[in-house]
């Protein structure tokens, strides 16, 4: 039913790749000699599906258990795996034939979605230019495989490397779980990794030692300024080979966003209602400063003060929530609210997995098994920063009938638990694994037949994280957190007027954070809109960006760029404005449930069938507008922030 997760095997992984391409090759060859029929675009969705499938579990063991091997093979690998996409793109007998079945056959909506999509892509991949030029689209396509691959592990690299050691008095106001977790002997060490860096930068209260752990944290593969230059450069001429004025042009081709400038309007209009939350939130954070003899607050202070501040706001701290979010309860609890919330169950499977605090769970509907959700949850050595989700078997309908069930991995890095102390999460955190569950729920929910356009694939990059943006604000609400907060020792759901501040806590400073995430997406919009091609450049625009979205002095050490992952290592080039634009549905979609009631089922079930279970195979907007019965209120989105 599900792929044999236990046969993971990294090593000769390149070479079955090499091996399974060549086969793969071989039988397009066939289908481009052969005639077109009704099932002709079935059978190139089924031939070109098993390669993504077999380099996915590759890919992964690559970013959750990264070592030497891992990363040999994973190069060898993506170079195979962009040689077979960009030499397939780029097939002008294939290309002919998708436009012959376009204009011979009747198709239904689903296949009409998949055909506009690859012929649009081929366009773009440089069909109908002159050889050189398609050879050229091509070279650029392997390099840059290459240099991003070789950024995200340069960062990955510098990570691991570094260690810093602090005393009891360093963070004496620090959780005692964290104590415990970065204890080494007679004192504690800390890396740079997400769950210890944020511990050490929020509760140190040696300024000196904040600075240093600030300094390596942004100083980062100092080599990337120059992957950097390289990365910007070839983006640029690929554009222009394709005829589009920059590359930023070329990005939201493929994307809900009509133009660039469309995008920085709505960025821009984002900075004035901000900026005017965002100073009064200084204006606190500089009060609570003075009492610890800090007169001008630099970034490396403000995870510390921001912690002194709430605790003296609300009354509480991260920790009194934490003792309430152990999470194999939240996990459990979560399951829970999905289940009354979308009539979804979750089935624990003991299967053997690539590390044992991996799980792995049936998704099941009306008693029927409709997909496989796999977790990994915890910090560990070799695992990559942050949180995501990765889409492995696609839902879809193969020639002979028979209908092929999704899977998905959700990965994260909480706290770890060992055989004395649990995992006891940050507020963030839970908001983090619901965020991580909507984009596995908007893949594993799929009700479509054709692969392309089942699940995630197809789903226009800046929507897709409407459905993941939507489910994480539903854990603030009172009847969720009944069901996946309770104390880890005595088992008592969390009291009424902690649910109350942990709502208001959620859009605390939420100004300051609205304008950071406003910085990056301009930022990357700007350079990829400008034809920016160095790093120096790039680095000057980011300056001036920083006049208008930030209110601290950054110092000149840091280099956020080399480590910005999301645009110089993953799929946000020209892109990471879409965390944003797809709130404003996610903020509007969430309201029509709050106002009406969160466990709607015939609002959920239509939430369901316009939206989550039609992945690529429809247009986002219209469909939400289908959904909600109105045009989306971009307001909502300010208002969800606590900013209007």
């Amino acid at each position: 039913m599900f792929c044999d997760i236990s046969k993971f095997e990294t090593k000769g992984s390149a070479k079955r790749l090499k091996a399974l391409i060549s086969e793969t090759e071989e039988k397009i060859n066939n289908i481009k000699n052969g005639d077109i029929d009704d099932n002709f675009l079935s059978k190139y969705q089924e031939t070109t599906y098993p390669v993504g499938l077999e380099f996915t579990p590759l890919s992964h063991l690559n970013s959750v258990k990264n070592s030497k091997i891992t990363q040999k093979e994973y190069s060898k690998a993506i170079n195979y795996l962009t040689e077979f996409h960009t030499q397939l793109s780029q097939d002008e007998d294939i290309y002919q034939k998708l436009k012959t079945y376009q204009n011979q056959f009747q198709i239904d909506t689903e296949k009409k979605e998949v055909l506009t999509n690859l012929i649009r892509d081929y366009e773009l991949s440089g069909v109908g230019l002159e050889k050189d030029k398609k050879k050229r689209i091509k070279e650029i396509n392997l390099k840059l495989s290459e240099l991003t691959n070789n950024f995200f592990q340069n960062v990955l690299n510098d990570t691991n490397a570094f260690k810093m050691q602090a005393d009891e008095a360093d963070i004496k106001d620090m959780p005692e779980s964290d104590k415990a977790t970065y204890k080494k002997g007679n004192t504690f060490e800390f890396t740079l990794h997400a769950p210890s860096y944020i511990s050490f930068m929020t509760f140190c209260n040696n300024r000196e030692k904040r600075e240093h752990m600030y300094k390596h944290y942004y100083t980062r593969a100092k080599q990337n300024s120059e992957i950097i230059s390289e990365i910007l450069l070839l983006r640029d001429e690929m554009a222009k080979i394709l005829e589009f004025k920059n590359y930023a042009e070329l990005s939201l081709a493929t994307k809900d966003a009509n133009t660039p400038q469309q995008v920085l309007d709505f960025l821009y209009e984002m900075i004035e209602p901000c900026k005017k939350k965002a100073e009064s939130e200084l204006a606190e954070l500089k009060d609570i400063a003075r009492e610890f003899g800090i007169s001008k607050i630099m970034p490396y202070d403000t995870a510390f003060l921001s912690e002194k501040l709430k605790i003296k706001k609300f009354g509480y701290k991260d920790e009194d929530f934490r003792v309430y979010f152990e999470k194999e309860r939240v996990v459990k609890g979560m399951f829970s609210f999905l289940e009354k919330f979308l009539g979804i169950a979750f089935e624990k499977v003991d299967i053997p997995l690539w590390h044992k605090k991996a799980d792995a769970f049936n998704l099941k509907k009306n008693g029927k098994i409709i997909g496989r959700l796999y977790m990994d949850l915890e910090a560990r050595k070799g695992k990559r920063d942050g949180a995501w989700m990765h889409d492995y078997e696609t839902r879809f309908k193969d020639l002979k009938g028979n209908t092929h069930l999704p899977s998905a991995f959700v990965v994260a890095n909480f706290p770890k638990s060992t055989s004395r102390i649990c995992s006891l999460l940050r507020p963030s955190d839970v908001e983090t694994l619901f965020h991580e569950m909507g984009h596995a729920l908007h893949h594993l929910l799929s009700n479509v037949d054709n692969i392309f356009v089942s699940g995630i694939n197809g789903v226009k990059w800046d929507v897709v994280e409407f459905p993941s943006q939507f489910l994480e604000n539903f854990y603030f609400e009172s009847e969720v957190l009944d069901m996946i907060a309770s104390h880890y020792k005595s088992g008592e759901k969390m009291p009424d007027d902690m649910k109350k501040t942990l709502k208001k806590i959620k859009n605390f400073n939420s100004g300051i954070m609205f304008l950071r995430q406003l910085e990056f997406a301009i930022f990357d919009m700007e350079i990829h809109h400008k034809n920016v091609t160095d790093f120096d450049t790039a680095h000057n625009i980011l300056k001036q960006i920083r006049e208008k979205t930030s209110l601290f002095e950054v110092p000149e050490y840091v280099l956020f760029e080399n480590q910005f992952s999301h645009i110089f290592s993953g799929g946000y080039a020209a892109g990471y404005y879409s965390y944003k634009w797809a709130e404003r549905l996610s903020a509007d979609a969430f309201y029509l449930f709050v106002e009406n009631n969160i466990f709607d089922k015939k609002l959920a079930d239509n939430f369901v069938d316009n939206v989550l279970s039609k992945g690529g195979s429809i247009n986002i907007t219209e469909a939400y507008e289908k959904f909600a019965g109105r045009k989306v209120d971009n307001k909502n989105l300010l208002k969800l922030c606590g900013i209007l």
